[in-house]
């Protein structure tokens, strides 16, 4: 593809032979030359995208050297990056998978920690017109990042310089590393119900409580079945009463046994003695069967925060990492939370 300068001095030789058509071939000129060319800043960025960083001169990466702050040129160490929006701006940050951010530290080339508002973390991606290839400017120094006689430097541009323009390789979600796919999730608060209560997120909200000796369904917090008590034997506890009367003390009034121990004891209405000691909470038994019941609201419950979301296991609020979305995973595992 052409550039501007070299169509330019086509045009000038033109015009030495034909010089009344000089304005129009010069008009001519730029029109060519400017199409599809676009030398501003251009939003190439994709939320939560990774990619790899590569020359085209080179065709080496940006790379980030073991855990320090050094970047290096390389072929095979394919570190990852990211590139953030900075709000209300056309820059970026651009951020690798340890979350440290591309910087312009004095004029040297680092990665590190961010604080809000740094330009020297800012950056703007100015498009070539050449394919997807673009070149990446600093909008603190207003210098370029160049592989420079397979070193990476920061420094000024002349135009059509192939070791300061860059492509982006995306890297495929299911190739990246488990720990940079995946991240946990953090707890943010309890949602409040109380002992013996439980939490539905219907009316944005509320805790409930089923009646004694059934537990909380499947079916919706405000159905006919949201409670079930399952069926087979209930135990309950005897009533002891005074001691048994009579020649032999082992009297008792109508609707009571005596036991050994010397006392008179009854079972609630609808039991039976069982087999177990009458001073054992299964003294008394019944058969009954399977039944529904309705569950009771008790109140409006403290809702989760904004962008969170309620875990019913653990009773407790949690989020995610920007860019990542909650998975099929336990809320506690290092799975919780999948890259977008």
């Amino acid at each position: 593809m052409y550039n501007l300068q070299s169509i330019l001095s086509h045009t000038r030789r033109l015009t030495s032979f034909f010089k009344p058509t000089a304005f129009f071939l010069s008009a001519l000129a730029i029109l060519i030359a400017t199409s599809g060319f676009d030398n501003g800043t251009t939003d190439v960025t994709t939320a939560e995208s990774y990619y790899r960083l590569k020359n085209r001169w080179r065709g080496t990466f940006v790379a980030r050297q073991g855990n320090g702050a050094s970047l290096s040129s390389s072929k095979s160490n394919l570190t990852t990056w990211t590139m953030e929006k900075v709000s209300g701006t056309s820059f970026v940050r651009i951020k690798n998978g340890n979350n440290r951010y591309l910087h312009n530290e004095n004029g040297r080339l680092e990665v590190g920690a961010i604080q809000s508002g740094w330009w020297s973390a800012q950056w703007s991606l100015e498009n070539v017109g050449e394919g997807n290839f673009f070149r990446i400017k600093n909008r603190w120094k207003g210098t370029y990042l160049h592989n420079e006689r397979g070193t990476l430097e920061l420094g000024t541009i002349q135009k059509g310089w192939w070791s300061a323009q860059w492509v982006r390789e995306l890297v495929p979600m299911q190739t990246l590393p488990t720990a940079t796919r995946y991240k946990a999730a953090t707890p943010s608060g309890r949602i409040g119900c109380g002992r013996g209560t439980f939490f539905d997120p219907i009316d944005g909200g509320t805790c409930w409580t089923c009646p004694e000796g059934y537990k909380r369904t499947v079916y919706s917090v405000k159905s006919g079945k949201a409670c079930e008590r399952a069926g087979g034997e209930v135990f309950a506890k005897a009533t002891q009463h005074g001691r048994g009367y009579g020649p032999l003390g082992t009297n008792c009034a109508n609707g009571q046994f005596w036991d050994p121990n010397g006392y008179c004891y009854s079972c609630p209405s609808g039991y039976n003695r069982t087999g177990y000691a009458v001073t054992s909470s299964k003294a008394c038994s019944k058969r009954v069967s399977p039944a529904f019941s309705v569950a009771t609201k008790i109140r409006n419950s403290r809702q989760c925060p904004t962008g969170a979301f309620f875990d019913i296991g653990t009773n407790k609020c949690w989020t995610c990492p920007s860019g990542y979305r909650r998975t099929t995973y336990a809320v506690t595992s290092s799975k919780a939370c999948e890259m977008k």
